[in-house]
């Protein structure tokens, strides 16, 4: 019997990597919504590729929300958050710059809050269900994490933690999407968390909120546990916006 028919693998497209850049010019505001894309040929000849490649690209970005091409007068960026798909969604969060525009870091953390919130409210109507275990070991872990120096060891561990906490809350709430969602979200998140611990941050208030949200789920309390998640996350939100520096245009992660 033969084995799996696996692949070869090939390295990224040429149409991948002008597709990648082409999103990087909108997402990041240097073309606007409404803003008219360079013509073909001079897209192709500026990113050294031919003018086929560019047509196949434009396609694909139509086809994905973030151009709108118009017959005889070229292609010009669509207003992608009315018009887009979650192809755009995944677009934002695995950018391979890592750079945010600010209103988008500041979107991408309102829409985690008004997710987390809810997931939190639903695993307290279930007291957990049966990853409270899971749950408390981690925050067991954190705690005994506050006895150690401050380091690039500890801060990775707690990063770790943290963002595990977060995932298996989306999980014990009992709904099969929303951890899906938080998952999508996790590349974007991991890299704030790290740099949130990386900054040597009152660790003892984090884990706090941690104990007190899972006590309040074990009693099944779901609006404290509403409530102090809320606070939590309003608390990572401060610190999140921080990370900017006071910079105007975004946040690199």
């Amino acid at each position: 019997m033969g084995g799996p028919g696996l692949k070869r693998i090939e390295l990224k497209s040429l149409k991948a990597q002008v597709v990648e850049e082409l999103e990087r010019l909108v997402i990041s505001g240097e073309l606007g919504i409404g803003a008219a894309f360079p013509p073909e040929r001079e897209l192709a000849r500026q990113l050294g590729v031919s003018r086929p490649i560019v047509h196949e690209a434009m396609v694909e970005l139509a086809a994905k929300g973030f151009a709108r091409v118009e017959p005889r007068r070229g292609a010009k960026v669509a207003d992608y958050y009315r018009e887009g798909t979650l192809a755009i969604f995944e677009s934002i969060v695995l950018r391979g710059d890592g750079f945010f525009p600010v209103e988008v870091l500041e979107d991408l953390v309102a829409f985690r809050r008004l997710i987390e919130v809810e997931a939190v409210r639903l695993a307290a109507e279930r007291g957990g269900g049966e990853l409270m275990r899971e749950l408390e070991e981690i925050v067991a872990a954190e705690e005994t994490l506050l006895a150690e120096l401050a380091d690039a060891a500890s801060a990775a561990r707690r990063t770790e933690l943290d963002v595990r906490f977060h995932i298996l809350l989306a999980e014990a709430s009992g709904n099969r999407i929303l951890p899906l969602v938080m998952r999508s979200v996790e590349p974007v998140y991991y890299k704030l968390v790290a740099r949130f611990y990386a900054a040597r941050p009152d660790v003892a208030k984090v884990v706090a909120y941690h104990r007190s949200l899972l006590a309040a789920v074990a009693s099944r309390k779901a609006g404290e546990a509403a409530a102090v998640a809320l606070a939590m996350l309003e608390h990572g939100a401060v610190e999140i916006a921080a990370l900017s520096g006071g910079g105007r245009n975004g946040v690199r992660v």
